[in-house]
């Protein structure tokens, strides 16, 4: 009898068939929220995509569970309900470009106050609001260097923006290593944030949520910035204090935030951040699989931890119940 993988991801009929071509002893069937049935969730060995919570408790044949997104933190409030011995990945590298490219977006959008002008734009005003930052010269400092933090640094210093790196963990080769890579300038701990606020232009977040990385920018650390400071957020927005944000953004104790990422979500319509003229709010779009080349990357993590599950190997991008990402 055949195995049972259910694809809730969006991958397309070339790539389904390239799956089933695979392995004559699993059947890979692609399934959408409204197509999902009681007997296919409760005979899947593997789920690749985001199931609901509702279904997940259902799934009691499932081992593995690669998740389509970089981050697992939808998953991590189910894991103590789930079997010890669930195998769950993510994407982790698949969204570094997407995400990176919007983050960009929003800092030059902000430094060139492209949203002053298309507001007069919609009043038909004649309006001209000249640069007052460039990120040319700049100093930006990325909290976070995973896959996302990476290119992003990559594609400031590229436009000639001095790159620092905050991480989790850090040796005595990864600077060199990420100066070598294009990545950074220097690369930190995060013991030494509290040095480094006070010194950057840009402040870009590009962290999961976990207990460690909430309100990693804080009321005190807020307080740090530059008056010219620019924060940009595309990781989870439970890793700044948002009320502390909001008074600094509106006292102009920082001159503004790109905002891809809120606590909560979606932002309710009284939450003063909508008011904000400093500010550019995007609706958590910054990754998804909208671009064929993420939707491409997510495939061939599938793909190769695909090999590795049927040979008993180690999966790749394995999530740490501990760690929460």
């Amino acid at each position: 009898m055949k195995k049972t993988a259910l694809i809730l991801a969006p991958f397309n009929s070339i790539q389904i068939a390239e799956l089933n071509g695979s392995d004559p002893d699993m059947d890979f069937i692609r399934c959408s929220s409204s197509t999902l049935t009681d007997d296919l969730i409760q005979k899947a060995e593997i789920i690749a995509g985001i199931p609901s919570q509702e279904w997940l408790m259902k799934a009691g044949s499932l081992k593995w569970l690669q998740l389509a997104s970089a981050g697992a933190d939808n998953i991590m409030k189910l894991l103590p309900l789930l079997p010890p011995d669930l195998k769950v990945t993510n994407a982790a590298g698949a969204y570094g470009t997407t995400v990176s490219e919007h983050m960009l977006a929003l800092i030059l959008a902000l430094m060139r106050h492209l949203d002053s002008a298309f507001r007069s734009q919609q009043q038909r005003e004649w309006k001209k609001y000249f640069a007052n930052a460039s990120v040319e010269g700049s100093a930006a400092l990325i909290i976070g260097m995973g896959d996302i933090g990476s290119h992003l640094g990559r594609k400031l210093r590229a436009l000639g923006a001095r790159v620092t790196g905050v991480r989790r963990t850090v040796s005595s080769d990864d600077g060199k290593s990420a100066l070598c890579e294009g990545i950074a300038d220097e690369v930190y701990g995060m013991k030494d944030l509290d040095r480094l606020i006070p010194m950057a232009d840009i402040v870009a977040l590009c962290l999961p949520d976990t207990f460690e990385t909430q309100g990693i920018l804080s009321r005190d650390r807020i307080a740090r910035m530059r008056s010219n400071a620019i924060v940009v957020n595309a990781g989870r927005g439970s890793a700044i204090d948002q009320d502390a944000l909001v008074e600094a953004l509106r006292e102009k104790r920082i001159a503004a935030a790109g905002l891809d990422v809120t606590i909560p979500e979606p932002l309710p319509a009284d939450n003063p951040l909508w008011s904000l003229d400093n500010v550019i709010l995007t609706a958590h779009n910054a990754g998804g699989l909208s671009l064929a080349t993420t939707l491409n990357k997510v495939f061939c993590i599938f793909t190769e931890n695909l090999t590795r599950y049927r040979q008993g190997l180690p999966l790749m991008h394995r999530v740490d119940r501990e760690r929460g990402y």
